[in-house]
């Protein structure tokens, strides 16, 4: 996976570490909560990545993107098999939804710090 998302970026990169890992399991969100993971400042030199490992298919997206400066809102649905990446500047909350009988999301959520 490392070596995939280095692919991604045209810079040389020296070394990618893994910092942060969390599970996240989700059944319910009511309202958007945009945020970024991290600062502005780590422009290039941070990104999360989510993995999904457990969907709940038919349902509303369960992301929600947004650019600085832009009320533009772009719906993310998550889909087995893929990885999600984004960096330090990238706005996002997790889409209103709410899973009936008992059904949750389930996701892997890495923070890599990239090292030119």
């Amino acid at each position: 996976m490392l070596h995939k998302i280095s692919l991604v970026f045209n810079d040389h990169i020296n070394h990618l570490t893994v910092y942060q890992l969390t599970f996240i399991i989700f059944n319910l969100c009511e309202e958007l909560n945009f945020h970024t993971d991290f600062v502005p400042t780590l422009v290039g030199q941070t990104v999360t990545v989510l993995i999904p490992l457990q969907v709940v298919e038919q349902l509303p997206p369960e992301v929600v993107l947004k650019q600085h400066g832009c009320d533009t809102l772009h719906y993310l649905q998550y889909r087995n098999g893929f990885a999600y990446f984004w960096g330090a500047r990238t706005i996002h909350a997790s889409g209103m939804v709410h899973y009936a009988d008992a059904s949750y999301r389930v996701c892997v959520s890495i923070s890599i710090d990239i090292n030119k």
